[in-house]
């Protein structure tokens, strides 16, 4: 939505809400996030299931 509106400023609001609180989460399981070691993997995981919202494949 911020993109689309061309507020720039709720970017960083939103990458902190979309993975903040899964960070935070294994945070308290003691495990490494593979966002930090495979990044790119990450955010095509991140598109791939965003399609298959999209699409059906996946409800909410």
């Amino acid at each position: 939505m911020a993109i689309a509106t061309g507020e720039w400023l709720w970017l960083p609001a939103a990458v902190v809400c979309g993975y903040g609180f899964a960070w935070i989460g294994l945070f308290f399981e003691k495990t490494r996030p593979a966002t930090f070691r495979h990044p790119f993997y990450s955010l095509m995981s991140d598109w791939v299931m965003f399609k298959d919202i999209c699409i059906g494949t996946i409800s909410l």
